[in-house]
Order: C-alpha cells, then sequence, then structure tokens
C-alpha cells in the first residue's frame, strides 16, 4: 500500500519475522557494539539499535 504525501510516496510494509526474540535482541547488541566502537555519537542515527535490527532482518 502507498500513499502521496507532499510529491512524494510512502511505502508501509507490515511483516511477521520468523526468528526468535533472541536473535533479534543478538543483534541489535551487535549493532550497538560498533556504534560504540565506531564512537558514533548517541541520537546520531535515525533508528536505534533494536529498530535497525528488525528493518535488516525484515
Amino acid at each position: 500500500m502507498s500513499v502521496a504525501t507532499r510529491g512524494c510516496t510512502l511505502v508501509t510494509c507490515v511483516a511477521t519475522l520468523d526468528v526468535s526474540r533472541h536473535v533479534v535482541e543478538l543483534l541489535a547488541r551487535l549493532l550497538a557494539a560498533h556504534r560504540h566502537r565506531i564512537g558514533a555519537p548517541k541520537g546520531s542515527r535515525a533508528l536505534g539499535p533494536l529498530e535497525q535490527a528488525v528493518l535488516v532482518l525484515r
């Protein structure tokens, strides 16, 4: 489904992940550790580690 807004088209998608919560949390911890290792300032990303993990797995 898409919606036209201010000249842009927004695409929405609903998905069910066939992975355990443990896998999502592990990936989120790995992403957070990587951000820390490279010195990314807190809040500098559009998504937090958990949301980014879900996006990657989707």
